[in-house]
């Protein structure tokens, strides 16, 4: 038995649950592991179960003569680990799934159960390439998506709604598809062309990003954080879409900027380096162990140009009303543009708490308004693509407060963008390429 399938078990043991993957569930189990083929292996299992949970289980239901709520925890998530590998890893030879999946049972429950994963497994197996072709010929409606790429319902019907039902099927596929790890370069102590070539000398197979010109991706990132360039500061994680905020925005040297939910920093290490460190830049947030995260950054990358302070965004600061120049409001949102790299966000969000949501960006939107300057901006971004968090969001804010308006873009923004001229942005990662994400930029007129 590998070790390797024993650790996905304890992890899905410990949090599948409940979908409680804290930050470092699965780090902490990855601690001993020196195999970068294992911990990938690891890694890959865990978030393909999670990301196609609803059609494993339908497939354990179809063939399972015991229902599914009646089955061992141990014995269901083997089943799981041993589905996932089968159907979707053909890499992994299905006698070495099975052996491990059936020692695993009978090492943590008794024969009988593991005689009975042993049958389940090896039929699967058998049928594999028909139960592959049965999902793919279901009629295309709102039950089939939920069924075929494992989400919930409200959330398949909200984007149907949006966004129609093929775009919503592209979305889908897109979402529970891999992400490539993109890195942003520290200008004040590099450029990309350097830092592309430095890595490249390691063996790292690097592209540039598409639409900004900070963003790296690295395509085989094993080992990247041991790096020198990594240790000293010469570029920090940072998806491209996020990267974007700081370029759409464009701040100038010398500006008073706000950046009122800050964590984990990266908009405000960014937006230090595109101004070469030189304006005053507050980075806050309401958590001491977020603003230790930031501070964490801002050391490593070596910037003088922000002070970070804690402070509830939902508050008025009198200190600051009508003085800054850009405020960065990255709020508080149900972030479904990231479940391809965060799969149990997708399990964690409902209606309600998405609601709820929307109401405090609605707060936090209101105060930011009354830092701004006449002829200052906020730049307003979410991690989702849910159009009542975005676009919606801001009209409304627009009805309430008719002294600011939407601003285009530069102009080499409309030339990537089509919806960019309007003042805002939703990028998708089945268009794009980058997380689901959004970006208007408002400004002060009065």
């Amino acid at each position: 038995m590998t070790k390797s399938r024993e650790i996905i078990l304890n992890i899905l043991n410990e949090s599948i649950e409940n979908f409680n993957f804290k930050k470092y569930t699965i780090d902490n189990y990855l601690e001993d592991i020196k195999n970068q083929s294992d911990s990938r292996l690891i890694r890959e299992t865990v978030y393909g179960i999670v990301k196609n949970l609803t059609l494993i289980d339908n497939i354990i239901e179809k063939y399972s003569k015991i229902k599914i709520d009646k089955l061992h925890k141990v014995v269901l998530n083997c089943l799981r680990i041993g589905i996932y590998q089968l159907i979707y890893l053909d890499r992994v030879p299905s006698y070495a799934i099975i052996n491990d999946c059936v020692d695993l049972v009978k090492k943590y429950t008794h024969r009988g159960n593991a005689n009975y994963v042993n049958a389940m497994l090896r039929n699967i197996a058998a049928n594999k390439d028909k139960i592959v072709e049965n999902y793919s010929n279901i009629n295309l409606d709102i039950h089939s998506l939920t069924l075929l790429y494992s989400f919930p319902e409200y959330i398949v019907k909200m984007w149907i709604d949006d966004y129609g039902i093929d775009f919503t099927k592209q979305l889908l596929y897109s979402l529970n598809s891999k992400s490539m790890l993109n890195i942003r370069v520290n200008t004040t102590k590099t450029t990309r062309d350097n830092l592309k070539y430095e890595l490249s000398k390691q063996g790292y197979k690097i592209d540039e990003t598409k639409y900004s010109s900070f963003g790296l991706i690295v395509n085989n990132p094993e080992n990247l954080f041991n790096t020198f360039e990594f240790i000293n500061g010469y570029f920090t994680v940072q998806d491209e879409s996020s990267m974007l905020v700081t370029e759409i925005a464009n701040p100038k040297k010398g500006s008073l900027i706000l950046d009122v939910c800050a964590a984990p920093g990266g908009k405000a290490t960014h937006t230090a380096e595109y101004v070469q460190d030189d304006a005053i830049i507050i980075a806050r947030d309401k958590s001491i162990s977020k603003l230790e995260l930031i501070n964490e950054n801002i050391k490593r990358l070596n910037l003088k140009s922000i002070r970070t302070e804690i402070f509830d965004a939902t508050k008025l600061d009198d200190r600051l009303i009508n003085k800054v120049d850009y405020c960065f409001v990255d709020a508080p949102c149900s972030g479904l543009g990231l479940i391809r790299r965060k799969p149990d966000i997708k399990w964690n969000r409902t209606i309600e708490s998405i609601k709820e949501l929307i109401e405090l960006q609605k707060n936090i939107l209101d105060v930011a308004s009354q830092y701004v300057k006449i002829g200052g901006e906020i730049i307003y971004s979410t991690c989702t693509i849910n159009e009542d968090e975005n676009i919606i969001q801001v009209k409304n804010f627009l009805n309430r407060h008719p002294n600011y308006t939407l601003v285009e873009f530069d102009h080499r923004f409309h030339e990537l963008f089509k919806t960019a001229r309007n003042g805002y942005v939703q990028l998708f990662p089945n268009i794009h390429g980058t997380d689901g994400f959004f970006i208007a930029k408002l400004k002060k007129l009065y």
